[in-house]
């Protein structure tokens, strides 16, 4: 009997996510958006869950999204939620270009999802972006999403 083992490709963190790796900052931001939108209590706010509402459409993971309540179904959860949240959060990594985070949202919207919060951390900035207005950009005080009711102080995420 052989004792060889057979090493296995190792995929990059890109490779795997189909996304940049985080810094530090970028954790920071998620976590303390997590924090707070935890204590609001409105949705299930979930970090890093892959969506496909359509098979055919290609598996999204957003850093942060938020979902309607359900039951827990601990035992049988399929591995892709299939519904589609009113609201995403990404957070620009230093290594994303503009383009690449125009065209998630782009994707994102075309999932169904109402409004994308887009945080970028080198410049303290939240931008807001809605399928049905304008964007908006904001860098301090508190903010609230329209469609969700969900606020963030971004003062406390970039303090």
């Amino acid at each position: 009997m052989s004792t060889d083992v057979v090493a296995e490709r190792q995929f990059t963190y890109e490779e795997e996510r189909g996304k940049p790796m985080p810094n530090v900052n970028h954790s920071r931001v998620q976590g303390r958006l997590t924090a707070q939108l935890l204590r609001q209590d409105r949705y299930e706010v979930c970090p890093e869950l892959t969506i496909q509402p359509d098979p055919t459409i290609r598996k999204m993971t957003p850093d942060l999204c938020l979902l309607p309540f359900q039951p827990s179904d601990w035992a049988n959860e399929p591995p892709v939620e299939s519904r589609v949240p009113p609201l995403v959060v990404e957070i620009q990594s230093p290594s994303q270009t503009l383009g690449e985070v125009s065209r998630k949202v782009r994707d994102y919207h075309r999932l169904g999802v109402d409004t994308v919060w887009l945080f970028a951390p080198e410049f303290r900035s939240l931008t807001i972006l809605s399928r049905s207005s304008r964007p908006e950009q904001h860098t301090s005080g508190v903010v609230t999403d329209a469609g969700t009711g969900a606020t963030v102080d971004l003062d406390a995420v970039y303090a």
